[in-house]
């Protein structure tokens, strides 16, 4: 770990300070703006980061609510409660232009929350490790001299339990402060950072204050009387520590590529898809399996042999319930069987002739609606027909209503204004991010990405995702076909589309997420589409 105490410099060395800024010592107009004591520290509480922080984000939110509903039972030190963010420490001129602002967004941090602390120095002396980032503009390090150098490691002494970070707007910026590092001793410069330098050091500080957290909050619990709910509660916290722990560690899936094999040859059998949970294997059937039995011991048999773990064979049926509706009062009604779900987002259809006409279209899911069904409000009234796709069997596809001319004057076609992109996103960037959606019944939830890898159905993956409120679902009935988006590098990116949820594995032996919301791959359904249908749509705003 590296922080300001490991960076301990004597007051009496009073280093020469580097060409370049000595220059400029006593010949700057700007001197009287070096002083820090108009240094300002802000909170900051980031929802959509770096993506090598995404399981940092995912960590916090589950711990956080693990720790709130301890602390209901029991007085537990406020030490172990895990510290969401970092410290921002900047003087006010330094952001006259926005630039604080500007330099976090090119670091990553796309959607955050500020909260201005006041008593800096008290702040800063606080015992709780935790990282501290410093900002002091490109100016400020250009008009350097002695005495600004001294109050910057006055500051930085202050701080003395902190993993102290100086953020730099450029690279040539950089290699000025780089310069009076080597001169004064503030920091490594491996903790002197710019938007396109190495910033492994600053994640991992974030994961090395993060998992102390969680181990104070873990001893916590074990002073605690046992009780069925601390066990629980312990258990899980292991869980995240374990995470956090392994998240550098190259881990070799159980699944050896003959099982997959099998798997993949018995789709034609019955099997529709699979699930990995650490050592435990669920493998999906139809009825048409599920009454086979000889038939699915030959199959489970196979797989047993070639996996180093429980396997479990389970209905679809009875562990993914689509998030469908027959009740009046949702945003799009399928007229035909009386279903109803959400409306993900309007576009324009494109045709490869570029002479065809162009029409209005909806996007949603096919269990809601498929080919030839008419779509209507929630009052009855028609506002389209779907067409695509063919019927509704195929869960990977999204389901494309054209919107009938005389119902395009009244829709409403935006929730957020915002442009969505539609990409291929690797799926490492993607798991344990936070996400959100707007559905017809459960409107905006937040949630994040529990598992992105090793969940197959009909033969391809799917993503799972809980809400980050343990008092509300992601979404529930009438939210299918609603957009599963992130905030990536200053877009908003629309990666899936919900199917449904609720999936309950009560024969599992791990914890295991109840009530997940099951979403696919956004890109992937509209990529068949424009497939075969020589098409492709250019989206609304959402």
């Amino acid at each position: 770990m590296l922080q300001s105490s490991s960076l301990d410099i004597e007051r009496e060395s009073r280093p020469t300070l580097p060409p370049s800024i000595n220059q400029r010592k006593s010949s700057s107009p700007r001197q009287g703006r070096q002083s820090l004591s108009d240094l300002q520290i802000y909170k900051i509480v980031f929802e959509y980061g770096p993506t090598q922080l995404n399981l940092f984000r995912y960590v916090i939110k589950k711990a956080n609510i693990l720790w709130q509903k301890a602390q209901e039972r029991c007085i537990l030190k406020v030490g172990g409660k895990p510290l969401d963010g970092f410290l921002l420490i900047h003087r006010d001129d330094d952001d006259d232009d926005g630039n604080v602002t500007h330099c976090l967004k090119t670091y990553g941090f796309d959607v955050y929350q500020q909260e201005k602390l006041p008593e800096a120095e008290s702040i800063l002396n606080d015992q709780r490790e935790r990282v501290c980032i410093f900002y002091l503009g490109e100016e400020y390090w250009k008009t350097m001299n002695t005495a600004s150098i001294q109050k910057i490691r006055d500051n930085i002494r202050i701080a003395s339990t902190s993993n102290i970070f100086l953020m730099t707007a450029s690279d040539d910026v950089r290699n000025k402060v780089i310069e009076c590092c080597k001169g004064f001793k503030l920091c490594p410069n491996a903790q002197v950072i710019s938007p396109t330098s190495d910033r492994t050091t600053l994640y991992e500080a974030f994961y090395n204050v993060l998992e102390k957290n969680l181990q104070i909050f873990l001893s916590d619990l074990e002073t605690q009387t046992s009780s069925r709910q601390i066990h629980a509660t312990k258990s899980e916290l292991n869980s995240l520590i374990e995470k956090v722990k392994s998240r550098n560690a190259s881990v070799e899936s159980p699944l050896t590529k003959r099982c997959l094999d099998i798997i993949e040859a018995s789709s034609k059998r019955g099997v529709v898809g699979y699930r990995l949970f650490g050592n435990e294997l669920h493998i999906y059937e139809n009825e048409h399996l599920r009454i086979g039995t000889k038939e699915r011991s030959e199959i489970e048999n196979s797989i047993q042999e070639n996996f180093n773990g429980k396997v479990h064979f389970r209905s679809l049926n009875g562990v993914l319930i689509p998030h469908c509706t027959v009740k009046c009062g949702d945003y799009l009604k399928n007229s035909t069987l009386k279903k109803g779900g959400t409306i993900g987002i309007f576009g324009e259809i494109k045709k490869a002739d570029e002479n065809d006409t162009n029409h209005t279209v909806a996007l949603s899911s096919p269990h809601v609606i498929s080919s030839g069904e008419i779509a209507c409000t929630t009052t009855g009234g028609r506002f389209g027909k779907c067409i695509w796709p063919e019927n509704s069997s195929n869960i990977h596809d999204v389901s494309i209503i054209q919107i009938d001319p005389s119902s395009i004057g009244t829709l409403q076609r935006t929730v957020l204004n915002e442009i969505i992109s539609i990409e291929q996103i690797p799926k490492e960037r993607l798991l344990y991010r936070e996400v959100f959606k707007y559905g017809a019944s459960s409107h905006k939830t937040c949630g994040l990405i529990e598992q992105i890898d090793h969940f197959r159905l009909f033969g391809s993956d799917v993503m799972t995702i809980s809400s980050d409120d343990p008092e509300r679902l992601f979404s529930t009935n009438g939210d299918s076909g609603a957009i599963v988006l992130t905030i990536l590098d200053g877009k908003h990116l629309g990666i899936g589309l919900i199917y449904g949820g609720s999936l309950e594995h009560r024969e599992a032996e791990i914890n295991i997420h109840r009530n997940e919301s099951i979403a696919i791959f956004l890109k992937n359904a509209l990529d068949r589409f424009s497939k075969e249908k020589n098409m492709s749509i250019e989206f609304d705003r959402i």
